[in-house]
């Protein structure tokens, strides 16, 4: 799976990095989704500090013996748009990640692409079998191998 960090920050990344037509379909709205996703949080921020200098507007007109009931009553407004919002980029967030899960990583630009459906039905890209030209070992016997101390 990719990172989503990673993504964020190589823009171009779906037509660089991506053989398959299929993974490049799967990172072509990423960006859009993203951007979607920090607006909400954007707007749920505001909303928050909004609330916050309400609040402290409506401790100073109830010491001073005001009525304070439409702030109250607009605030509660205000509550449930953050809710809102805080969901929406929830979900954002969610369908990212579930987007990404279907996309294999390449670790580096030296890997070769190999492009070749897996048995899950996701595409490996960058990985290829080897022929072996002794069985496999299990990692322990490695480690005596290599001197790593294990």
């Amino acid at each position: 799976m990719l990172d989503l960090g990673f993504v964020r920050r190589k823009p171009g990344f779906s037509e660089a990095e991506n053989a398959r037509e299929r993974a490049a379909d799967i990172l072509q709205n990423f960006e859009e989704m993203d951007r979607e996703r920090r607006k909400f949080l954007v707007e749920a921020e505001a909303r928050k500090a909004r609330r916050n200098k309400v609040s402290d507007e409506i401790a100073i007109l109830k010491k001073q013996g005001r009525d304070a009931a439409a702030l109250i009553a607009e605030m509660k407004q205000v509550g449930a748009e953050i809710q809102d919002l805080d969901q929406r980029a929830k979900a954002c967030d969610e369908r990212l990640r579930e987007l990404l899960q279907n996309v294999a990583e390449r670790s580096h630009e030296t890997v070769p692409v190999v492009t070749t459906p897996a048995p899950t039905g996701r595409f490996v890209v960058g990985a290829s079998r080897r022929n072996l030209t002794s069985p496999p070992r299990p990692h322990w016997d490695l480690g005596q191998h290599w001197n790593l101390g294990l």
